[in-house]
C-alpha cells in the first residue's frame, strides 16, 4: 500500500523514526465506511518503508519544507487487501502528457468536509493537472492539481490521484498538501502530489528485502 510519508514518520525527526508502532497499523478494504467497519477484513500491516533520509519536518514561515520532499511511504501486509488485484502505475513519459494537457486527475480521500467537519466516508473530487513546478521540490517527484474553489482537505493526505490514459486507469500520485477547509480557500490554490513511479526500484528492493525477512 501506498501513502504518504508524513502521515507515518514521527513529526520533526529523521532516521526512519515513525509515528506509530508498526504493530498498531491495520488497513481497511479500500473504500470503507470509517465509522462502520468491519474490523475482521482489515489487513496488518508487516512493515513501513520510507524513503532513506527523509525528514518529517514543517516550518513553512521558516522556508522549511522538508516534510514534502520523498513524502512517500510503503507498507507490506501480510495479506492481500484484494485477491489478485493489480493497477499499473503511470511512467515519466505519461506523467508528461499529464502535464501538457492539463488532464483531470482523480483524487480520493477521508479528510474534512468542511472546517471541523469529517464523516469517516470517502470522497472523490477532480481536479486539472497544472504545468507549474515548485523551485523547493524536484519536478520529476512531484505533481500539482488545480482548484478550482474546491480542494482536498486536512486528513487527504496520503489518497491516491488516478488518470485516464486512452481507457486505461492508472495511479499516478498520492496526496502530499492542499489549501482546503481552512477557512480561505483561495480558487488559485493547488494540492501537491508525490509522484509514485520514481521510487518504483527502491520499493521493489525493499520488497524483495522483506520476504527474505
Amino acid at each position: 500500500v501506498v501513502t504518504a510519508g508524513h502521515c507515518l514518520a514521527a513529526e520533526a525527526s529523521s532516521g526512519g523514526k515513525l509515528r506509530f508502532d508498526t504493530e498498531q497499523l491495520w488497513v481497511t478494504q479500500p473504500g470503507a465506511d470509517m465509522a462502520s467497519d468491519d474490523l475482521s477484513t482489515r489487513v496488518k500491516v508487516s512493515k513501513v518503508v520510507l524513503i532513506p533520509g527523509y525528514e518529517n519536518y514543517w516550518e513553512p514561515a521558516k522556508g522549511d519544507r522538508r516534510t514534502q520532499r520523498d513524502d512517500i511511504a510503503f507498507m507490506f501486509l501480510d495479506a492481500p487487501l484484494k485477491v489478485g488485484y493489480t493497477i499499473p502505475i503511470a511512467n515519466a513519459v505519461e506523467v508528461s502528457q499529464l502535464k501538457n494537457s492539463g488532464a483531470l486527475i482523480t483524487h480520493y480521500g477521508y479528510g474534512l468536509q468542511e472546517q471541523n467537519k469529517v464523516d469517516q466516508k470517502p470522497y472523490k473530487l477532480s481536479l486539472r493537472v497544472l504545468p507549474n513546478s515548485d523551485q523547493y521540490l524536484d519536478a520529476n517527484k512531484t505533481l500539482f492539481t488545480q482548484e478550482d474553489g474546491r480542494a482536498l482537505c486536512p486528513g487527504d493526505s496520503g489518497g491516491p490521484w488516478y488518470a485516464d490514459f486512452n481507457g486505461v486507469t492508472k495511479i499516478v500520485a498520492v496526496t502530499v498538501a492542499a489549501g482546503g477547509c481552512r477557512g480561505n480557500l483561495d480558487p488559485r490554490g493547488w494540492t501537491l502530489g508525490t509522484l509514485i513511479h520514481p521510487y518504483l526500484d527502491f520499493m521493489k528492493a525493499e520488497w524483495e528485502k522483506f520476504l527474505i525477512e
